[in-house]
């Protein structure tokens, strides 16, 4: 369940992926120990001396810690024959951060034409690596990497990459950088960094090996990001101007439905999530006949008022509410999805006025309120998302009927440990919502976990 909750919050605010998409690949080798996973490869810790945002702050620290971090990974890659993509990317893309940090630049040049030449997506093939290229084209050009010569070598050749781009293929994955570039700002990073890693260092005294890699990520975007966002922001602007139109709606035509009336038997679609707000489609429920809301198991089933669904708590304990329990939370869920919808519509270039006023509280945060917005946006996700999967499941068919079972997930930075008897009990409650299923003839089952 931790990994999830991880997996989720960075999908509510993937800050960084203001730096480098990289999908490198393994070269075989038969002296090599075969690895097929991140869990196959060994255990590195990284130690921090204070806190992770003190780390930051210092230059010396900062290298000392991205060093011991860089040996890790070159150890690992020369024993090992590491076969998964993503094991792979998360490796090699520490290794091209370093690169650029060290100025090693014929390292990060050959990086980054690997990548492209083996990268499976042509949208992210064409547009990988672009400001890694003008970083380094720009210190030759410059004879260094500040001042203003510097920043308008890397604004011309940023611009000679993205000038020929197929606008078509490469538009999303532009504007996405856009406007993640636009909220990035020391105090969000370090904000981002005292809610979520310096509780981790202080507890264990050290990052694990994806941490660290994160806080290395963290420090370049700090030293070599930001000094050349407003340089991006012009150049991606411009591309996006030059480029952009007004565009047609295609889903209507693409859009599939079933006509009503062709008798066909109606089939029953669970949403396995965080929860389903069951109002908003109470005439394609299925409703339990033998149940009612009275707080009592009244068909003997094991379950206390399943009208539409079971649901199971943070602690793995049965509950009856099948949509996420704000609880205290609840006076702020407003302003919260409007946050929310703000950051969606600036990863899509979409000037609304979310989007506008989530800027604006943005650049108005202090490093310590960057946890009450991340915190919010994770709830809001947990919130939303179940009942946004099943607005998809019952689009344009009149036969899908629906069944909810909601699984709790911590919506804080930091979440509450989970305890070995909860442990047990979430599993047990794995089994019985599976059974649950099967009882109650369910034909389809939506679980939107990620991958382990």
């Amino acid at each position: 369940m931790s990994k999830l909750l991880r997996r989720r919050a960075a999908a509510a605010f993937p800050i960084l992926a203001v730096l480098l998409a990289v999908l490198p690949v393994a070269t075989a080798d038969a002296a090599k120990i075969p690895v097929k996973t991140l869990d196959d490869l060994p255990r590195h810790t990284s130690g921090v001396p204070g806190t992770v945002s003190d780390l930051l702050r210092s230059d010396a620290d900062f290298a000392a810690f991205a060093a011991k971090v860089g040996a890790d990974v070159a150890a690992d890659l020369e024993a090992y024959d590491i076969t998964d993509p993503s094991t792979l990317q998360r490796l090699y893309g520490v290794q091209l951060t370093l690169a650029l940090m060290n100025r090693d630049d014929e390292r990060a040049l050959a990086l980054v034409e690997l990548i492209r030449a083996l990268e499976d997506k042509e949208a992210s093939r064409l547009t990988s690596g672009l400001a890694a290229v003008a970083i380094v084209r720009a210190r030759r050009d410059a004879g260094g990497d500040t001042g203003a010569a510097y920043q308008a070598a890397f604004r011309s050749r940023l611009r000679e990459q993205v000038a020929p781009l197929p606008w078509d293929l490469v538009r999303d994955r532009i504007v996405q950088q856009k406007g993640r570039t636009e909220i990035l700002s020391e105090n969000l990073v370090l904000g981002m960094v005292q809610a979520q890693l310096d509780p981790v260092a202080a507890a264990s005294g050290g990052l694990s090996s994806d941490l660290a890699a994160q806080v290395v990520n963290l420090g370049y975007a700090l030293r070599y990001a930001l000094p050349l966002k407003d340089s991006m922001l012009e150049v991606y602007g411009d591309l996006v101007a030059s480029r952009e139109a007004a565009k047609q709606d295609i889903w209507e035509q693409r859009d599939a439905r079933l006509d009503d009336g062709l008798g066909l038997a109606p089939v029953t679609i669970a949403i396995w999530d965080s929860g389903v707000d069951v109002p908003v489609f109470a005439d394609v429920f299925v409703a339990n006949p033998g149940e009612k809301a009275d707080g009592v198991d009244n068909d003997g089933n094991g379950f206390v008022d399943d009208i539409h669904g079971v649901a199971f708590d943070y602690d793995g304990r049965d509950s009856a509410e099948l949509l996420y329990p704000l609880g205290e939370a609840a006076p702020r869920i407003g302003a919260a999805m409007d946050h929310m919808k703000g950051f969606m519509d600036i990863q899509s270039g979409l000037d609304s006025a979310e989007a506008s006023a989530l800027k604006t509280h943005i650049a108005g945060l202090a490093p310590a309120q960057v946890q009450g917005l991340l915190e919010d946006l994770s709830l809001c996700g947990l919130y939303a998302h179940g009942t946004h999967v099943a607005g998809i499941a019952v689009r344009g068919n009149p036969y899908a009927r629906l069944l909810a079972a909601r699984i709790s997930f911590d919506w804080h930075t930091v979440p509450r440990l989970l305890t070995e008897e909860m442990v047990r009990r979430h599993a047990a409650s794995y089994a019985r919502t599976a059974a649950y299923f099967r009882d109650n003839a369910v034909r389809v089952v939506n679980m939107s976990r990620g991958r382990g």
